[in-house]
């Protein structure tokens, strides 16, 4: 089966295994979605009803739910509640915006809840420092998937292994194009980043940053890199990093689409305990997220990845971005195929609801996607 257009744009060109495309919709409403966020090895939404952490000095820890709304913006909510600046709240990382999400955040104030519409933060401990991003286990999902044709036969492949894909939200809402901003900005293409962000802000799409960056735009045109750096390094880093998302994907596809998955000479393997090692360590096979840091062993891996390079026109010395340094980008590795832990499936009202638990890092759209095969992702409610 030849994957929908918006997918094989994100680089996402295969199946790990055959199936025929499916109609189905989650997201019809925020419950339909929810996410609960587990560190320390307890979920956000089981900790609001015990004390967690240290009881001495450190910081506050709240459990947030949040309902149709961004990491980022819930952390404003939560700051503004405690009348700090919403760079003092930490978390560990960006959870889906439409969802319903538990998820643990601290801040350097304590008040025993913080309410807003579609928000309630609750006091459940406190830490010594603050969270770091990737610090939380993983996350716990319940997925309502509405009016799936030909459901009973799928039921039986729910808890199989899935491409490791960066999953549709990576890459932007909706209209997911942050990776093309991303090669501007690594290609040292300022201006045209800039004047693309801009278009999207006069379509009325973007938020206030994207609108931000076009006024400097029409304020100084012939300075681009000023109206890049209004954005902020958090939103500049967010489109680099989905370029070397869409890198990634390309490269697993490549391996998938070759029948190449178990390890190679030039290969490196993640071992027990999350260190990575070149083959012929023991071990799960990874393949690089480019970057700056980005050195393989002699073999199938640095080939593969050289050549997507040149085909790209970039090479790894690239995510410097002189010029640029907030967009710096290092590399990394990151695991070819994940697996579920704890799937089940139930059915509620000719509906399925399916719960699973997935590592931090790992997204839920990737799993569906491999498991469902969508027919059209944005109108299944993937996107």
């Amino acid at each position: 089966m030849r994957p929908p257009s918006v997918d094989l744009d994100l680089g996402m060109e295969a199946y790990l295994r055959p199936g025929r495309p499916r109609t189905f919709r989650i997201r019809e409403e925020p419950g339909d979605f929810m996410v609960d966020e587990v560190m320390w090895g307890l979920p956000a939404s089981a900790a609001r009803r015990r004390w967690v952490g240290v009881d001495r000095g450190g910081l506050y820890l709240y459990s947030v739910l949040r309902r149709g709304m961004t990491t980022p913006e819930a952390a404003g909510r939560l700051a503004s509640g405690l009348g700090i600046r919403e760079s003092a709240v930490s978390y560990a990382g960006l959870k889906d915006k439409r969802a319903v999400v538990f998820q643990y955040m601290a801040a350097p104030a304590g008040r025993p809840e913080v309410r807003g519409p579609r928000f309630h933060a609750s006091l459940v401990g406190r830490v010594e420092s603050p969270i770091a991003r990737g610090q939380n286990d993983g996350n716990l999902f319940s997925i309502r998937v509405r009016r799936l044709s030909g459901a009973e036969e799928v039921l039986k492949e729910i808890g199989l292994p899935f491409p490791n894909f960066f999953g549709y939200q990576r890459f932007g809402d909706r209209k997911p194009y942050n990776h093309e901003l991303g090669k501007l900005i690594v290609s040292g293409r300022f201006g045209e980043a800039a004047e693309a962000l801009a278009e999207k802000a006069a379509e009325g799409g973007g938020g206030w940053q994207e609108k931000r960056l076009a006024l400097r735009l029409r304020e100084v045109p012939s300075d681009p890199l000023r109206a890049l750096r209004s954005l902020g390094r958090t939103v500049i880093r967010m489109m680099v990093h989905a370029y070397q998302s869409y890198l990634f994907n390309r490269l697993l596809s490549r391996r998938i689409l070759e029948g190449r998955l178990e390890p190679e000479e030039g290969d490196v393997v993640e071992i027990e305990g999350g260190a990575f090692r070149p083959y012929p360590a023991e071990g799960k096979l990874t393949l690089p997220i480019p970057g700056f840091t980005t050195r393989l062993p002699p073999g199938s891996a640095s080939r593969d990845l050289l050549s997507l390079l040149e085909e790209e026109g970039i090479s790894t010395e690239d995510f410097v971005v002189r010029g640029l340094p907030e967009a710096a980008a290092p590399g990394g590795y990151r695991r070819v195929l994940e697996e579920p832990v704890s799937a089940s499936v139930r059915t509620i009202g000719g509906d399925l609801v399916v719960r699973f638990f997935l590592r931090r890092g790992v997204y839920a759209t990737s799993m569906i996607r491999e498991w469902l095969k969508p027919v059209d992702p944005l109108e299944c409610g993937l996107l």
